[in-house]
């Protein structure tokens, strides 16, 4: 800075005056803060602070037996929301445990007549009694799981939605029977208007604040930039009777932001003199939170959830997984699968659910393919 105005001051205005050499070295600086600031992109635009909402289904047609809950009501995670009915499960546990007593039976007399003949009650293990009751006892276990899951409880801490059913109905697979949502927004989605020039990519810092009360300011980061214009909703134009367009920008917040599900917030690009470009890679925090990606926020893992069918012949020790945009669920390889270790891929969605219909790999049965050990994907291609 001294070099600077010994510079201006002798070579441009003289060492006689060295007041003039200041305002010039003023006039230079505020020169270019300006053509920053105006050279600069606008990245100030308005959205809505929401959360992920958790539908609540089951995968067999049931009766309502109870609902606990109401619309709006605060729950917290352990707590009964719905109790189920399915009279054909209740009949086929009850038929089970009848068929079970009585191969049970049958092995008892069996093995008093070993006893009498042979002095030992031993029964070998591949007798083919010995297998029925260990088919069925190991059917009714899982029969028994699908029963516990008849009562429906709360997998976090939230606000019930909407409940769809009510006490008598009866509802179809997988049908919703009604959504929960986490108390405070993961999220705030944003619109960016198609005249506003702006460059905003995956992995930004963004700064946002409530429009309408004097919370604390809190980052998050841009997560997802919208690649078609859409119309925006009227709550966040300024003209509501106008259409207006433009791009979605989804940015993550903290779990605890202090902001309110729905509220309108403004979302301002952190400032950034040198504009670099931020490497898209979270911050690994052991602090909890569902659905963060920078510090003071972590991603929850959830449990893979296998289907009841599955229980005997399957198995699953997952090795490698890819994320399908167009399916929007994850495809896994698996190091163990099932008793003849066929290569097959697994789809799995993003609450942990696992997709009974394998998926074969094309000419690799019988090719000596047994242990798969990762996955990769390029463009249109998977390895």
């Amino acid at each position: 800075m001294k070099q600077l105005v010994r510079i201006i001051q002798e070579d441009i205005v003289g060492t006689d005056n060295r007041l003039v050499a200041v305002i010039w070295l003023i006039c230079i600086g505020s020169l270019i803060a300006l053509s920053v600031y105006f050279g600069s992109e606008s990245t100030s635009f308005l959205g809505v602070a929401d959360s992920r909402e958790l539908q609540v289904n089951f995968e067999y047609p049931v009766e309502i037996k109870s609902v606990h809950v109401i619309p709006g009501q605060i729950v917290h995670k352990g707590d009964l929301l719905i109790e189920l009915n399915q009279n054909d499960l209740a009949t086929k546990i009850r038929l089970d445990d009848a068929r079970l007593a009585k191969l049970q039976a049958e092995m008892k007399v069996r093995q008093r007549l070993n006893s009498i003949v042979s002095n030992s009650e031993a029964v070998d293990s591949a007798d083919p009694l010995a297998v029925d009751i260990k088919d069925l006892t190991e059917e009714i276990r899982v029969l028994e799981l699908q029963k516990r899951k008849l009562y429906v409880f709360a997998e976090v801490d939230g606000v019930v939605g909407t409940v769809n059913v009510r006490r008598g109905e009866k509802s179809q697979a997988f049908a919703s029977l009604l959504t929960l949502l986490p108390e405070s927004p993961s999220y705030v989605q944003g619109f960016v208007h198609e005249n506003l020039h702006t460059k905003l990519e995956i992995g930004r810092t963004m700064v946002i604040s409530s429009v309408s009360s004097n919370a604390p300011a809190v980052e998050g980061k841009i997560v997802s930039v919208g690649s078609r214009m859409i119309p925006v909703p009227p709550r966040l134009s300024r003209y509501p009777n106008m259409a207006i367009w433009g791009r979605e920008v989804i940015v993550e917040i903290p779990a605890h932001s202090g902001l309110l599900l729905g509220e309108k917030v403004q979302i301002k690009g952190k400032f950034d003199l040198i504009g670099l470009s931020t490497a898209v890679a979270s911050e690994n925090t052991n602090s909890g939170g569902p659905g963060a990606a920078t510090t003071a926020m972590a991603i929850t893992p959830k449990p893979i959830r296998m289907p009841a069918a599955w229980e005997k012949n399957m198995s699953m020790e997952p090795s490698g997984a890819i994320f399908l945009d167009d399916m929007k669920k994850f495809l896994v390889v698996s190091d163990d699968t099932d008793r003849e270790k066929h290569p097959v891929l697994f789809l799995i969605d993003r609450e942990g659910r696992v997709e009974e219909q394998t998926l074969s790999i094309p000419d690799m049965n019988g090719e000596g393919i047994t242990d798969m050990e990762s996955i990769s994907q390029d463009g249109s291609y998977i390895y």
